[in-house]
C-alpha cells in the first residue's frame, strides 16, 4: 500500500511544494496515530442528531462553502452580550480536515458575530455557537433558525516545534498591524541615496510595495 510517507521519497517539482506536503494537504496525515477505528471517512461529513428537534447541517446551494447550522432552542442575546447557542448536533469531519464554525453574512450585517469557532478533529461533543451581539438591540435566536455555517478546512498536524535562535529576515520583518499600509521612506527622492526624510514629507506616501505610489 502506498502511504503518505512514500511521497517523501519523490523529487519535488521545481518551485513547488514537496510531494509529501502535497499529499498531506490532499488526504491529511493518518500516519502519526491509528485512526482506523475512529469512524472518519473521506468525503463524508458525519452528523449525529442529539435532540428530536435538531436539524442536520446542509448547504443552501451546490456551490456554498459552508453547511448551515441551526439553533436547537430559543435564546436572547442582549446588546454587547454573548450567548452559547445549542445546535443539537455532533459532527465528525473527514480525515485531514477540521471544522470551523463561521458567521453568516446576513447576521453580521445586523451586528451578530460568531466567535471561537475552531472544532478540533477529536472533539465528539455537541456543536455550540458562541454568538456576540454588537447591534443596537436584543437579538432573539429562534429554534430552527440559521445561526452560523460549518466549514471544512484542511489541516496539517504533523509539524514538530523547532526552537531556533532567530528567524530569516524579510522586508517587513517585525512590522505589526498597519505596517503594510504605510511605509515611511528613508531615501532622498532625487538622488536615491540614503538619508532621513522630514516627518512632514513622509506623511501620506502610500508605498507598500507599489512603485507607482512613489512621488515624482
Amino acid at each position: 500500500m502506498f502511504s503518505v510517507d512514500d511521497y517523501g521519497k519523490l523529487k519535488p517539482p521545481s518551485g513547488g511544494l514537496p510531494p509529501k506536503q502535497i499529499a498531506l494537504l490532499a488526504v491529511g496525515n493518518d500516519n502519526q496515530h491509528d485512526d482506523s477505528n475512529d469512524g472518519r471517512e473521506f468525503h463524508k461529513l458525519k452528523i449525529q442528531l442529539l435532540s428530536p428537534n435538531a436539524k442536520a447541517p446542509c448547504r443552501a446551494t451546490s456551490g456554498a462553502a459552508g453547511y448551515d447550522l441551526y439553533a436547537n432552542s430559543d435564546v436572547s442575546v442582549v446588546t454587547n452580550g454573548r450567548e452559547l447557542v445549542s445546535t443539537g448536533v455532533a459532527a465528525l469531519a473527514p480525515p485531514g480536515t477540521y471544522l470551523r464554525i463561521a458567521p453568516r453574512s446576513g447576521l453580521a450585517l445586523k451586528g451578530i458575530d460568531v466567535v471561537a469557532g475552531v472544532v478540533d478533529p477529536d472533539f465528539r461533543g455537541e456543536l455550540k455557537v458562541l454568538i456576540a451581539n454588537s447591534g443596537p438591540r436584543t437579538f432573539v435566536v429562534e429554534q430552527g433558525s440559521e445561526i452560523a455555517q460549518l466549514i471544512l478546512e484542511r489541516i496539517i498536524n504533523d509539524c514538530d516545534v523547532q526552537i531556533v535562535t532567530r528567524l530569516p529576515p524579510t522586508p517587513r520583518d517585525s512590522g505589526g498591524v498597519g505596517h503594510a499600509d504605510m511605509v515611511y521612506l528613508s531615501q532622498d527622492f532625487t538622488t536615491g541615496e540614503g538619508g532621513s526624510v522630514p516627518a512632514q514629507e513622509q506623511i501620506g506616501y502610500y508605498v507598500a510595495g507599489c512603485p507607482e505610489a512613489l512621488p515624482e
